[in-house]
């Protein structure tokens, strides 16, 4: 019966001792504010050690390379297989625009840095009562062009491309597609 509860206390010993390195690993990890300052002249390509990160003003951001901003952010790295392909994640302070890359450790390189697209992004300039109508459903979306109340053009997007229209009087004419 001793032997018994020698191995059962060993056992939540080893169990205990690995919580404890468990959450001493993970503590940092997912934190919501804090990091540690990006330095004036960094370069980002060099970051891939999961954690938090922070350029603290537009003059370092000016300074890095690597960086998709020039203006002071967060950078939140992640391994996004879990346990390989660092993903950096940039939250422009100014701006609010997201930029995120990963690195690719089979061919040593960085991917393209991609964006979020914002509400800025989408600038569309209306003249002498034109106006635009947005449609969209679960297969097809579209929108439709107006000048002086007449429908003029008609842009559709599906499963199956994009294709658009002129309209004439009450008839379309397909004038592009992309399929």
């Amino acid at each position: 019966m001793v032997y018994r509860g020698a191995v059962l206390n060993q056992l939540l010993i080893r169990q205990n001792c690995l919580l404890t390195y468990l959450n001493s690993n993970l503590e940092g990890y997912y934190k919501l504010s804090g990091g540690t300052a990006i330095p004036n002249g960094a370069n980002l390509t060099g970051y891939k050690t999961p954690g938090n990160y922070y350029c603290p003003n537009n003059t370092v951001a000016a300074s890095l390379t690597g960086s998709p901003t020039q203006k002071a952010f967060t950078l939140k790295i992640e391994l996004s297989t879990g346990n390989s392909y660092p993903c950096q994640t940039i939250r422009d302070f100014t701006t609010g625009k997201i930029y995120f890359r990963t690195f690719n450790i089979d061919t040593n390189t960085w991917s393209e840095w991609g964006n979020s697209i914002q509400n800025s992004d989408l600038k569309v300039t209306l003249k002498n009562g034109a106006r635009l109508e947005m449609y969209s459903d679960v297969d097809t979306s579209y929108i439709d062009s107006f000048s002086g109340g007449t429908r003029r053009h008609r842009l559709v997007w599906s499963d199956g491309g994009l294709t658009l229209y002129k309209y004439s009087g009450s008839t379309n004419i397909k004038i592009w597609s992309s399929y």
